[in-house]
């Protein structure tokens, strides 16, 4: 992680840069993934924990704190795009794509 450090006036302001590289380094074009809503952010935003990892997220689809989801990986760089797989056990409600 590449990390700067910076002093101005007095305010000490941190700046993190390529924090989630490692994450993005492994993931590939449709890989699965499994994700969980752990805030809802309101206006289309959310918080998606994959893999640990706490992202950032937006979606046309209303999204449920806690709901569970599956992925498809459509795009890594120069944004995550994630293709909802809506399981066939369940009524399907269409598929969505989620920003990150």
């Amino acid at each position: 992680m590449n990390q700067s450090f910076l002093t101005s006036g007095s305010e000490d302001i941190f700046i993190v840069e390529d924090i989630l590289d490692q994450f993005f380094k492994r993931l590939k074009k449709d890989m699965l993934l499994k994700g969980r809503i752990i805030r809802v952010l309101g206006e289309g935003r959310f918080i998606l924990r994959i893999r640990g990892y706490n992202l950032v997220a937006a979606s046309s689809r209303q999204l449920t704190l806690q709901e569970e989801l599956r992925f498809s990986v459509l795009s890594v760089r120069p944004y995550l795009v994630l293709k909802q797989i809506v399981s066939q056990l369940k009524p399907s409600t269409g598929s969505t794509d989620i920003l990150v």
